[in-house]
């Protein structure tokens, strides 16, 4: 939610562009652009995941989701899902509903791969083989808990890494 507030605050009067140079509206926002004016710039000084850069008083959050996405839904939109998913599973409030994740509520934490890899070393999250990824790693953390986003054209089944989460 603060990445949507932050695009909602800066787009407009930044007069942000997309990568084909057009201009955007904060509706239109995907993560190729959260990430050129969000994610690159808070983390150029650390050069590492928007996630460690992140002030934190919880300590480690290992994820109890996976989300499997495509980079070029609307922030906006991806945010309204997993909004939506918070609120069809909050009847699943507590640890004792582990086989359905457990503990889901608006503080649960999810694993996003614009946020948690760094966006500066990519090589150390996207492996050869894909087994040794970052994102297996998530996934295991997650106990294999993985909430695939659907964008409204469905390109998320056509990307490899999305279908490899999900297998």
């Amino acid at each position: 939610r603060g990445v949507k507030a932050n695009i909602t605050r800066r787009c407009t009067a930044e007069k942000w562009v997309d990568r084909n140079g057009n201009l955007l509206t904060p509706e239109l926002v995907t993560l190729y652009d959260t990430d050129r004016y969000v994610i690159r710039p808070y983390t150029v000084g650390r050069r590492q995941s928007f996630a460690t850069c992140m002030p934190s008083t919880a300590g480690p959050q290992p994820p109890r989701f996976f989300i499997s996405h495509w980079w070029g839904e609307s922030v906006y939109d991806f945010v309204a899902c997993i909004e939506q998913f918070v609120r069809d599973n909050r009847w699943n409030a507590d640890d004792t509903h582990e086989r359905r994740g457990g503990g889901m509520s608006v503080d649960t934490p999810i694993w996003i791969c614009a946020y948690a890899n760094n966006q500066w070393a990519l090589g150390e999250d996207i492996t050869e083989d894909p087994r040794d990824s970052g994102f297996s790693r998530a996934m295991e953390v997650a106990k294999g808990r993985t909430l695939t986003i659907v964008d409204k054209e469905g390109v998320v089944f056509t990307r490899v890494w999305c279908v490899f989460e999900l297998y």
